[in-house]
């Protein structure tokens, strides 16, 4: 059995909410600020002239009949979608990237209940499948996770109002990440910027990945576990002053639920891209959980899993309710009609 990889690092760089802020003070403009919560359909771009700046191509040479989102679905983004993404690159990206992200983060949108198409929570489940952890609805305001323990093993630790989980490894394509992020940025970019990230849209659509940095290709990774809920994602361009040379050219920080992702988007312009890990990530007011992940390898690889934890409210144990056919415990037939979750 192949030994997994460990992406995963605590940044050395210890967080400090003041100098934060001033570094970007000193050396950044925000360039860009994109919300996502909207009651109904946002569109990004031209309607009437679609033309897509993934690819180039118009509605004379390609179609634009599907509904891309500018955020991946899967993050909880329903309703900002774009005109300049035609239905090739489209499905393209959500093959061969955002696939690749919600696979390395399905355990966090699990614990925090970050939906996708239709609402729909991501399973988890141990390497071994004796634990499943799935989500579901207790009514139609609150959702309650349910936690099997399928061969009798002890994966959980319950201490205190604390639940200790160990988190599976996984098989990610790490590089598909980045340029999942990437794609992101791209997809809020001022026109007047991307003639400055042509070599890097046409990256991102290579199906044979390779690197585009010379250097290691890192995102910080960011949890505020003691902030409010960020249920709409948003996105944020910070654009390096033209007095400064301190920092990326373009960053790119991607915030929802109760973290946050940020990356140097590449620039076609930079030859020697700056080392986001001596980049204070811009999360202010919070204590803040932050880690580096290193999205570099562009094969399909084994992915070290972790221990995670999370508090709760209440714990009721099932085990009782579940084995008794005729009982009207509401848990125990909430679990009955999602039981083949569990199989």
């Amino acid at each position: 059995m192949k030994k997994p990889k460990r992406i995963w690092t605590f940044a050395a760089k210890k967080y400090e909410q003041e100098k934060a802020f001033q570094y970007y003070k000193r050396n950044y403009d925000l360039l860009v600020g994109q919300v996502t919560n909207f009651p109904n359909e946002t569109y990004l771009g031209n309607r009437e002239e679609k033309v897509c700046r993934f690819c180039g191509k118009n509605q004379s040479e390609i179609t634009f009949n599907e509904k891309p989102h500018v955020f991946p679905i899967s993050t909880g983004n329903i309703n900002l979608l774009s005109y300049y993404e035609c239905d090739e690159c489209n499905n393209f990206f959500g093959r061969y990237l955002e696939g690749e992200y919600q696979n390395l983060f399905s355990f966090v949108h699990n614990l925090y209940m970050v939906g996708g198409r239709k609402g729909k929570i991501p399973l988890v489940q141990s390497n071994d499948n004796c634990n499943k952890i799935t989500v579901i609805n207790k009514n139609d305001d609150e959702k309650i996770h349910l936690i099997s323990d399928i061969a009798g093993k002890e994966h959980v630790d319950i201490k205190g109002n604390t639940i200790t989980l160990s988190s599976p490894d996984i098989t990610i394509i790490p590089i598909a990440i980045y340029k999942c992020l990437t794609k992101m940025a791209l997809a809020i970019m001022p026109e007047e910027e991307l003639p400055n990230f042509q070599k890097t849209i046409s990256w991102i659509r290579e199906k044979k990945h390779k690197t585009i940095m010379q250097k290691k290709h890192m995102c910080r990774y960011i949890e505020f576990k003691h902030a409010p809920y960020v249920k709409w994602p948003m996105g944020f361009l910070f654009k390096r002053k033209s007095n400064s040379k301190d920092g990326p050219y373009m960053i790119f920080l991607y915030v929802y639920a109760k973290m946050a992702l940020m990356i140097e988007v590449p620039c076609d312009k930079v030859k020697y891209p700056y080392d986001i890990r001596k980049i204070y990530p811009l999360i202010l007011g919070v204590p803040i959980e932050d880690i580096i992940i290193d999205l570099s390898c562009t094969e399909k690889c084994l992915v070290e899993g972790g221990i995670r934890s999370f508090s709760y409210e209440k714990l009721v144990d099932l085990t009782e309710e579940t084995q008794k056919p005729d009982t009207e415990n509401k848990y125990a037939q909430l679990i009955r009609e999602h039981m083949l979750a569990f199989k």
